[in-house]
């Protein structure tokens, strides 16, 4: 699942330029004499050339990345960005830190005088981060934003500013069948909630989500005109589709932890999950045979969309204007087409570039291709407190409507008022 916290990032490249310039070459030459009537004529030695001088390499400067990776991905993640470094002419040093440090690590960099990086890597959460710190810049690569995916664009730009460059999208949720228990293929809501009834029949469990959390709702919600939650009519739908959805669901109410272990037990034919979730799905004993789908579409065929995450290189507040524009020529370096097509093999994740998330561009992993479907659909999360505020506060209004503790009216009232709140205060 998508975390909504803040990480630390660092990045650094060293520059060679110079080499050495060749020595001179000496001239042979040969003396005028007047021969001598006696005296048999002697050809002059020629002069030996003097050797060319070698090149000689000046030490460079190292620039320094700190990147937040999972440690599963950071041996993939360091020899993808050295390959780019060798192509770029550049050196890397990389960085690692720890996923909820970041806000610490910058604070501490600048109390104590320490540099910080020259780059920073990690997700949009990150970025409203760095931008709530003043630590990064605007990008600095050539890419023409309408090349990146709809999702890239909203969660690195703020204000009509892009304030970083996205090399890479994933989190996207997707419907999971166990073919060990249903064969069939929904497409629809309706037919999935038919295809699940069965079960919830018998008191078993048709389908497993993240009912109370705010990623699920808000692919609900996509179906119904978008994130904002301002809309009466658009919060109603979706928490009437919730509520069919969840009839489906398992009897006694169960956290998505809960609902996860649940489905790989067994105890649910159908799951709506994201990819963070396969590395456990996929290596269940006994093992699941799993078919890979994008979430459903509602009644009138508008599809439900969940956010994608997105990961970025961003550059420090305040570069030398020569180190701002390599590191803009290696940022456009990763988003160029060799470069982007490694990210689905090495990480699994989606290219930014979305003339790359295609399914003949991608490799054959069913996870990807059903990802890939709707990507050029999903939103993003944009970078700001105000999107984080209102995931907050959706997650403790949701409970209780579930619980058919709060009515549908009340709660699409509370929603409205709680997001109006989290929009005054940014």
């Amino acid at each position: 699942m998508a975390r909504l916290m803040w990480r630390s990032v660092a990045s650094a490249v060293l520059l060679l330029v110079a080499c050495a310039a060749p020595g001179p070459v000496a001239t042979p030459t040969v003396p005028v004499t007047t021969p001598l009537p006696s005296a048999t004529p002697t050809p002059a030695p020629s002069a030996t050339p003097l050797p060319s001088a070698t090149p000689t390499p000046t030490p460079r400067r190292q620039f320094t990345l700190w990147a937040v990776v999972p440690e599963a991905r950071q041996a993939a993640f360091g020899g993808w960005i050295r390959d780019a470094a060798h192509l770029a002419g550049i050196e890397v040093s990389i960085v690692m830190r720890s996923a909820d440090g970041l806000a610490t690590d910058v604070a501490a960099a600048r109390l104590t005088s320490i540099a910080l990086p020259d780059a920073f890597y990690g997700d949009q959460d990150d970025l409203a981060l760095l931008l709530t710190a003043e630590a990064i810049d605007p990008a600095a690569d050539s890419i023409d934003d309408a090349r990146l995916l709809p999702a890239a664009r909203e969660a690195t730009g703020r204000d009509g500013v892009r304030w970083g460059t996205p090399l890479a999208a994933h989190g996207a949720l997707m419907l999971l069948t166990n073919r060990a228990l249903s064969d069939a293929t929904p497409t629809t809501v309706a037919d999935l909630i038919a295809a699940a009834a069965s079960f919830r029949e018998r008191d078993d469990a048709g389908l497993v989500a993240g009912w109370a959390e705010a990623r699920w709702f808000t692919a609900l919600l996509a179906a119904h005109g978008g994130p904002e939650l301002d809309d009466p009519a658009a919060l109603g739908g979706a928490l009437d589709l919730l509520a069919a959805l969840r009839a489906v669901g398992p009897a006694t109410p169960m956290t998505y932890e809960q609902g996860r272990a649940l489905f790989l037990d067994g105890g649910a034919p159908f799951a709506f999950d994201g990819d963070w979730a396969l590395d456990t799905l996929r290596t269940a004993e006994p093992p699941l045979d799993l078919a890979y789908a994008p979430l459903p579409s509602d009644d009138a065929g508008r599809p439900l969309l969940g956010a994608l995450t997105i990961q970025a290189l961003m550059l420090r507040a305040g570069l030398p204007p020569d180190d701002r524009a390599t590191l803009g020529r290696f940022a456009t370096l990763l988003l160029s087409e060799p470069l982007q097509r490694r990210i689905a093999g090495d990480f699994g994740m989606l290219p930014a570039l979305a003339e790359l998330v295609t399914p003949a561009a991608l490799p054959d992993d069913p996870a990807l291709q059903a990802a890939a479907r709707t990507a050029a659909l999903a939103p993003g999360i944009a970078p700001g407190s105000a999107v984080r505020c209102r995931w907050a506060l959706l997650e403790q209004a949701l409970p209780a409507f579930l619980l058919e503790q709060v009515s549908r009216d009340d709660t699409i009232s509370r929603i409205i008022e709680d997001a109006r709140r989290c929009t005054d205060a940014e």
